[in-house]
C-alpha cells in the first residue's frame, strides 16, 4: 500500500471522482429521458385518434384559410430576408465581441487582457396553429401551448446586414470591438415533417371552427386539438423531423452509463488497494 501521508492526500481526490461519476449518471439519465418516452409510446394513427396523450408524426399544413404572415428578419426588406411559408419562427441577432478587461495577477499587478464572447442583441418569435396530417387524417396543433419546441438546424443565417434599411447594427461599447455579426432563423415550414407528443382534447364549441380547414374537410378531426400538456412519463414536445430524430438519441444502458459507472468502480478499487 501507499505511505499513510500519500493515502490522506488521495482520499479527497478519490471522493471527488466518485461524486463526478454519480453526477454524470444523473445528467445522462435526464438527457436520455425524451428518447425513452418516445420509445415507450406507440405512434397514433391520426384517423383513429382518441382523447388523451398521444404521439403523432406527420406533415405541417395550414390550419385555416388565412394566408400565413409575411415577416422580414430584423426588418431588412431584402427579398432574401423575407419569409411567408412558416407556421412558427424564431430569429436572433447576435454579435461576437472582443472585450478589453483589466485584472490583478497573482503578484498583485494590474494587467489587461482580451476576452471574446457572443452577445444576443435582439430576437423575435411567433407561432400559430397548424394542421398535422399523416396521410390517414389531420388534427390541429396548438403550437403556442408548447413550451418545448426542438427547432433542429437553422433554416437561414447571415453574417452581413441586408442592403435595404433594417434595425440598426449594434455599436460597440467602451473597451469593446465587434468582430462578427450573426442573424439566425429557426422555424417550421409548410410541408416539414414533425413529431408531436401532446394531449389530445376536445376543442370546444363549433364556433371555434369557423375559418378552420377542418370545418369542411373530410378525414380531419373537427373538434379535437393537440395541446402541450405533460402527463406522467409523457413530456409535451414538438420536434421538427420524423420520430427517428427523437429515437436516435436513445442508447443502451452500457452506452449511457458505462463510462460513469466504470469511473466509480475504478476509483473504489484504487482506494481499496491503497489502504
Amino acid at each position: 500500500g501507499l505511505p499513510r501521508g500519500d493515502r490522506g492526500e488521495l482520499v479527497p481526490m478519490m471522493i471527488g471522482l466518485i461524486v463526478v461519476g454519480f453526477i454524470l449518471i444523473v445528467v445522462t439519465h435526464f438527457l436520455n429521458k425524451s428518447a425513452l418516452e418516445a420509445w415507450d409510446t406507440v405512434t397514433s394513427i391520426v384517423k383513429f385518434l382518441d382523447a388523451g396523450h398521444n404521439e403523432l408524426v406527420g406533415q405541417v399544413r395550414p390550419a385555416d384559410f388565412e394566408p400565413l404572415d409575411v415577416f422580414t428578419v430584423d426588418e431588412y426588406r431584402n427579398k432574401s430576408w423575407a419569409f411567408n411559408d412558416l407556421v412558427a419562427w424564431s430569429w436572433s441577432y447576435s454579435v461576437h465581441l472582443r472585450i478589453k478587461e483589466t485584472y490583478i495577477d497573482s503578484e498583485g499587478k494590474k494587467k489587461t487582457r482580451y476576452v471574446y464572447r457572443w452577445r444576443t442583441i435582439r430576437s423575435e418569435s411567433n407561432a400559430r396553429e397548424f394542421l398535422l396530417h399523416d396521410g390517414s387524417g389531420g388534427v390541429v396543433v396548438d403550437l403556442n401551448s408548447f413550451e418545448d419546441i426542438a427547432w433542429g438546424s437553422s433554416l437561414w443565417s447571415r453574417e452581413k446586414p441586408g442592403s435595404k434599411p433594417g434595425n440598426p447594427l449594434y455599436r460597440a461599447g467602451h473597451n469593446e470591438k465587434v468582430m462578427e455579426h450573426s442573424w439566425v432563423l429557426h422555424g417550421l415550414r409548410i410541408g416539414d415533417p414533425v413529431y408531436v407528443m401532446a394531449r389530445i382534447k376536445d376543442r370546444g364549441g363549433i364556433n371555434e371552427l369557423r375559418g378552420m380547414v377542418s370545418e369542411n374537410a373530410g378525414r380531419l378531426h373537427h373538434n379535437l386539438i393537440a395541446v402541450g400538456e405533460d402527463a406522467p412519463r409523457r413530456h409535451a414536445l414538438i420536434s421538427k423531423g420524423t420520430e427517428l430524430g427523437v429515437l436516435k438519441a436513445r442508447s443502451s444502458g452500457i452506452d449511457r452509463f458505462g463510462g460513469a459507472t466504470l469511473l466509480i468502480l475504478t476509483t473504489l478499487i484504487v482506494m481499496a488497494m491503497s489502504l
